[in-house]
């Protein structure tokens, strides 16, 4: 064998093996020998490209593409390079170029269809998706798994793409061996819980899981941070470390070494922040970090690993119907799966509308998710909307010029004039919030949603309008929006998005009621709430790791309050888990929820009963208490709908009709609750309750039905 060819072969397995700087430097070593060595030039600008230097990757890809112009793989490489260079024209060409010579070429597809999106460049858009469809249903290797949540609502499609890809680049390895047995615990021993992520320094996941840390309960947890990212010397960073009980650097060790090194620190849950996001080390979780490993935060979806064994997340983002979308068992926590700053201010300077180009007068309408989940259906919508609302704009958020170009002209397109677009760059985040106060309607993407930005835009108090579909991605701002109160911004169809954007828009004072709602509703949610917040993962963290330590394999979870716990001067709540695809019963949580009702607590009684609806949708009495609980919380429409429903299941029952009485009475429909208690009363001619409510009646039988 010549010397280069023995230097490149030693240089590849290194490389294969993760260790970068070794293997870059036989790289160099083959170039000293042959400079035209195009592998050898290729495969250090991939090294080059691994270690954060993608202007380097481009030039040494480059001078590879000049020696072999069409090998797919350096194209795409490439691609990738001039992608982190933020120069998305240059990489689209040199996907679409790779694509034409490997169509079949892993993961190509979805690189192509993810500049476009970038670019909010749509030719062709349709059939890419049909392609990309196609190649995954017949399990090829066609995107990676992020990519696709922006693209299709759709989480079996998620979830074969994310098992296709976890097979694929991150199989089980079990050359660590099994994790050593673990001896039952006492009580007093605290749970080791370690946090791995790239993004500890200001960065949105950060940003909303920072007081969250900070406000684990220590006597009852351990807490050691395993960072893959950069040594940014920020607050953030600084703020992290000193959250948990030890703050470990890990970015310079391969995905093995940080396995075994939370296995000889004894870890007992490995949390994934990253899932498959960008910088994501997917890979340390294939030799298992801990007995139990969990996805949470960083990745709405799946990650599709049998190495991962539960996901946090809630009722809204994860309903009943979706579980089997999951290859792991999901863990709901009551109200809002996302974690919050309890405080998150905006800069003081005051700015104007003028200072950001938007229009003295006219409504306006504004998204500012990343412009790459702007599909060409919600544009379409968007556009509409414009037209139906004289003298509207469109305030967007986009990262590049040829976006803002590309959006420009498919509004012309649609027939609305770029005037009525207004785009916005990146900003600082207190500057970003304070700007955040002049639209008067978020208008959310689909199908991935707005996570962050959806939480920013109600703290700021700007109502979002979202229509969730199937998948997680597009759950994210419903869940937000169902636990503050505001069901009436969540709908269900495109036509149902358009025309409540509008009617908000031209209805006199329609926004004023919701900005009060958003209000009362944030502070009696505790949406921003990270002690809260931290009691309820706790308990799922707590309900896990009993299940582990009492031999039993993982399940679905609900966590549920069950009560306020017994101490007069303490604020925090006790906590159970019920399983939730478990065959006992719903008689548990019928029980918590009246405890809860008894106790002054409608929110977390009726939390329980949609728990219970959910279990057993016949159950006429569980919907008739989960009515009351509604109708106790003011929301009448919602509480109307379930005594409907526990009437219809039995309606020979006088107290469902008597308490769908009040719940019409409530909402101003006298006729209607006269015939309720009518009703009751011919059932159960003795029903005191209904004959009070009945004799009410006596001065408003004329009144609206």
């Amino acid at each position: 064998m010549a010397p280069a060819a023995a230097l490149f072969a030693r240089g590849l397995a290194l490389h294969q093996r993760g260790e970068l700087a070794q293997a870059g430097a036989l790289y160099r070593q083959v170039l000293q020998a042959e400079p035209r060595h195009v592998d050898a030039l290729h495969l250090l600008g991939v090294v080059a490209a691994q270690t954060g230097n993608p202007l380097a990757a481009a030039e040494l890809m480059g001078r590879a593409l000049e020696l072999d112009p069409d090998h797919p793989a350096i194209l795409a490489n490439r691609g990738n390079a001039l992608e982190d260079l933020h120069r998305l024209e240059e990489a689209l060409q040199a996907f679409r170029r790779a694509y034409a010579l490997a169509p079949d070429q892993d993961y190509l597809l979805g690189m192509v269809l993810r500049v476009q999106q970038h670019l909010s460049l749509w030719d062709g858009w349709c059939e890419g998706l049909q392609a990309l469809r196609r190649a995954l249903h017949s399990g090829g290797k066609a995107a990676m798994p992020f990519e696709v949540l922006s693209m299709v609502d759709d989480p079996e499609l998620h979830r074969r793409c994310s098992q296709i890809y976890t097979q694929d680049r991150f199989p089980p390895d079990e050359s660590l061996g099994p994790i050593a047995p673990r001896l039952p615990r006492a009580p007093s021993q605290r749970i080791h819980v370690g946090y791995f992520s790239s993004d500890f320094f200001s960065h949105a996941t950060l940003h909303l899981m920072l007081e969250m840390l900070e406000q684990h309960d220590r006597s009852r947890f351990e807490l050691t941070a395993f960072s893959f990212g950069p040594a940014r010397a920020d607050e953030w960073r600084a703020r992290a470390a000193g959250a948990v009980d030890r703050f470990i650097d890990v970015h310079a060790r391969t995905d093995r070494e940080i396995a075994a090194m939370a296995r000889q620190l004894r870890v007992d849950i490995g949390v994934d922040l990253k899932g498959h996001t960008n910088n994501a080390r997917a890979g340390i979780f294939s030799f298992r970090t801990a007995p139990l490993q969990v996805n949470f935060l960083g990745y709405p979806g799946t990650p599709g690993s049998p190495l991962i064994d539960y996901h946090i997340a809630d009722h809204v983002i994860i309903p009943d119907a979706s579980l089997e979308h999951y290859v792991e068992k999901i863990v709901r926590l009551p109200g809002c799966y996302q974690p919050n700053l309890a405080r998150r201010e905006p800069c003081k300077r005051r700015t104007g509308r003028a200072d950001h180009g938007l229009p003295a007068q006219g409504f306006v309408f504004a998204s500012f998710n990343a412009n790459y989940k702007i599909s060409p259906e919600v544009y379409d919508g968007w556009m509409r909307i414009l037209q139906r609302v004289p003298g509207s704009v469109l305030w967007l958020l986009v990262a590049h010029d040829s976006a803002e170009r590309h959006l420009r002209e498919s509004a012309r397109q649609r027939g609305v004039p770029a005037s009525r677009l207004v785009f916005a760059r990146s900003l600082p985040v207190d500057q970003h919030l304070e700007r955040m106060r002049l639209a008067d309607l978020m208008l959310d993407c689909h199908p991935y949603g707005a996570g962050t930005t959806a939480s920013d835009a109600l703290r700021m108090g700007v109502p979002v309008l979202t229509r969730p579909g199937l998948s997680f991605a597009s759950r994210l701002a419903a869940s937000l929006l169902r636990t503050v109160g505001l069901d009436e911004l969540v709908v269900a169809t495109p036509q149902d998005y358009e025309d409540q954007a509008v009617a908000l828009a031209l209805g006199p004072g329609a926004l004023a009621p919701i900005r009060r709602r958003l209000t009362e509703g944030i502070a009696r949610s505790g949406i921003f709430d990270p002690a809260l917040y931290a009691r309820r993962i706790e308990a799922a963290y707590i309900a896990t790791f009993e299940r582990q330590q009492r031999g039993l394999a993982p399940a679905h979870l609900d966590v549920v309050e069950w009560a306020e716990a017994a101490s007069a001067t303490s604020a925090a709540r006790a906590y159970g888990s019920v399983e939730a695809d478990s065959g006992q019963g719903i008689e548990p949580l019928l029980a918590a929820a009246s405890q809860s009702y008894r106790a002054g607590h409608a929110d977390r009684a009726a939390g329980l009963l949609e728990i219970a609806t959910r279990r057993a949708p016949g159950h006429a009495g569980a919907r008739s208490r989960l009515g009351a609980a509604l109708l106790a919380l003011g929301r009448h429409d919602d509480a109307i709908a379930c005594l409907r429903a526990a009437v219809a299941l039995a309606p020979g029952d006088a107290e469902f009709h008597n308490n769908l009485g009040v719940a019409l009475h409530a909402r101003g429909r006298v006729a209607a609750a006269r015939d309720c208690f009518d009703r009751a009363l011919a059932l159960q001619p003795q029903y005191v309750a209904a004959r009070r409510n009945r004799r009410a009646m006596a001065d408003a039988l004329d009144g609206p039905g």
